[in-house]
């Protein structure tokens, strides 16, 4: 092996640790959140309702906190999951996507989504099924749809940003 096999980014390993670190501690929080029965989840949601009412002074329903509470919690997740994707693809010249042989899309930065996309969209899925056996609880396949809508808006803002970051930079992506 030549001394650039060898070669790792330590800032990128040490920032995908971050982020990865980051991302199991929020998918944690998601379904410690799921798991709460259906009155504790009432009364955090109750409480939650009830600072937003201060803060805006205007009477909002405990549903619409909640769709909002899923719209963020999936977000988030999306976005971290990409960051996460993306430092681990730095960490070595020689395992990123670019050198791999065999491509199965066009830019590594699509595959960073569409794997974001999936992950993100699997624990929507698992957080709702969980919670046929949380009593009080209801899955939702509405929960699971606005969980993905979520998510396409957080990557697809993630996308947008790509391409106009590489605008500014008078630079072209690089098709594998």
């Amino acid at each position: 092996m030549t001394k650039k096999d060898k070669k790792i980014n330590v800032l990128f390993l040490i920032a995908s640790i971050f982020i990865w670190i980051i991302v199991a501690v929020w998918v944690f929080i998601i379904f410690m959140l799921a798991a709460e029965n259906g009155i504790e989840s009432h009364e955090r949601s109750d409480y939650v309702v009830q600072i937003v009412r201060q803060i805006i002074e205007y009477d909002i329903s405990e549903v619409l906190v909640r769709k909002i509470a899923i719209i963020i919690e999936f977000g988030f997740l999306a976005f971290t999951i990409y960051l996460g994707m993306n430092y681990t693809n730095g960490i070595s010249d020689k395992y990123s996507y670019a050198s791999s042989k065999q491509k199965t899309i066009k830019h590594d930065n699509e595959l960073f989504i569409m794997y974001s996309f999936w992950l993100s969209v699997l624990t929507a899925i698992l957080v709702e099924y969980f919670q046929f056996f949380i009593e009080g609880r209801n899955p939702l396949v509405l929960d699971v749809c606005i969980a993905a809508g979520s998510i396409c808006s957080i990557l697809l803002i993630v996308r947008i940003s790509f391409v106009i970051k590489l605008k500014l930079l008078k630079q072209e992506e690089i098709e594998y």
